[in-house]
């Protein structure tokens, strides 16, 4: 494989484990505030 075709399998990997990260956890990957700070 050659660099184009290798950088642009490395856009299109990055771009599904966006989309699958973003199914698995839409609140992001640290949550939201009060997850972040334990309900304090």
């Amino acid at each position: 494989m050659d660099s184009a075709r290798l950088g642009a399998f490395r856009v299109m990997l990055i771009g599904l484990l966006m989309i699958v990260l973003m199914m698995w956890r839409p609140q992001g990957i640290l949550g939201k505030k009060e997850e972040l700070t334990l309900g304090r």
